[in-house]
């Protein structure tokens, strides 16, 4: 079976908040949050008395019939500028450019992919065997659950914060790059959610009651895992992002970067935190960076933020059977296979980058190169 985003990607405006990322909603107000749509003037709030009043006002200043009309030039508007549209229009033509190239193509493994580029990620459903050898690995991490308590409650609804204490992320200070980032994590929820459903894979606590998770067990299947997914986009977008926009001072490329190495390290505790919770296997952290990665590089890629030709990864349960950790995942990633052709940038996303970039270099001005 094969799903092809092009089919309309609109809808995805209220899903950042399915897994694990209900905080992000509404973090843009400055610049017009989605959701916003409509509900204020360029003065007070909108109401029936507002109404009234403008209808009242226009009937009085309006001293003639005959309207004014202004002549507009269609060929000097700028379709790719959206800067100035509202948020839930704006948040709308993001989510549709960001999945106009890519589709999924599901049964016992699931192959996203890129219209243009090819294959991007292959994930292979793991067998029962191999679940329940993981088992133990599970009860072993529930000893670790004292003194990661607050993180799995917070991570239940707010992932960002964790990534934002690094990046300086604020609403007002960078709504811009708080905006993209909403917009990549609506394209990474559609792609693991649809994943999952097809996969169906049980959780631990229905293969063993011992497991007894200390929250709600969700009720979709539990590979890839979202949190695994979604975290390890975000450390590779903002790791992408912060090194576009700060060259010599941030380097992308480099895993032993300190600012790169924070956000790796991060997107691996908030993975290994849902295992500790006792709601997902190692395996499922491990398909989900193999596919937050993968989605990351798409979003860069398709945004013009780094003119690289993206990677194919895939996830083999057999190669991931021992416990899910970084230093594996770093070289699961470094044995990547390059595509045969790039994904196309869109225009759109491309001037949102320029917004990002540009707001980025200044809430951090004066930041000096290595050396």
């Amino acid at each position: 079976m094969t799903l092809s985003s092009r089919a309309g990607l609109s809808g995805l405006s209220g899903l950042s908040g399915l897994s694990g990322l209900s905080g992000l909603s509404g973090l843009s107000d400055p610049s017009g949050s989605i959701g916003k749509y409509g509900t204020s003037h360029a003065g007070a709030a909108h109401s029936r008395s507002l109404m009234r009043a403008l209808n009242n006002a226009n009937d009085a200043l309006s001293h003639t019939a005959q309207l004014d009309v202004t002549d507009i030039d269609l060929a000097k508007m700028d379709p790719p500028a959206i800067s100035y549209l509202d948020g839930f229009p704006r948040g709308a033509v993001m989510d549709w450019e960001l999945g106009a190239d890519i589709q999924l193509t599901l049964g016992t493994s699931a192959l996203l992919q890129s219209h243009d580029a090819g294959r991007l990620a292959k994930l292979t459903r793991p067998t029962e065997a191999q679940f329940k050898s993981q088992l133990e690995m599970i009860s072993v991490a529930g000893d670790q659950r004292a003194d990661r308590y607050d993180e799995i409650e917070v991570q239940m609804g707010d992932m960002l914060s964790f990534f934002g204490s690094t990046t300086f992320l604020h609403p007002a200070r960078t709504p811009r790059t708080m905006e993209f980032i909403e917009a990549a994590i609506r394209l990474c929820v559609m792609v693991e959610f649809r994943i999952k459903h097809a996969f169906s894979c049980p959780r631990p606590l229905r293969y063993s009651t011992g497991i007894q998770p200390i929250i709600q067990t969700p009720t979709h299947g539990c590979l890839p895992s979202g949190h695994a997914t979604e975290a390890f986009m975000l450390a590779t977008l903002l790791r992408e992002m912060f090194g576009a926009a700060f060259p010599g001072v941030i380097i992308s490329a480099d895993d032993s970067d300190p600012f790169c190495e924070r956000l790796d390290d991060t997107a691996a505790r908030i993975a290994i935190n849902r295992t500790v919770a006792g709601v997902h296997f190692p395996l499922d952290s491990a398909a989900g960076s193999v596919l937050g990665r993968r989605v990351a590089q798409y979003i860069v890629a398709r945004s013009g933020i780094v003119p690289t030709v993206p990677t194919l990864e895939t996830f083999d349960p057999k190669d991931w059977l021992a416990d899910f950790d970084i230093g594996k995942e770093r070289s699961a990633r470094a044995n990547a296979t390059a595509l045969d052709a790039a994904i196309p940038p869109s225009p759109i996303m491309q001037r949102c980058w320029d917004d990002c970039k540009t707001e980025l270099a200044i809430a951090f001005p004066g930041a000096k190169p290595r050396g």
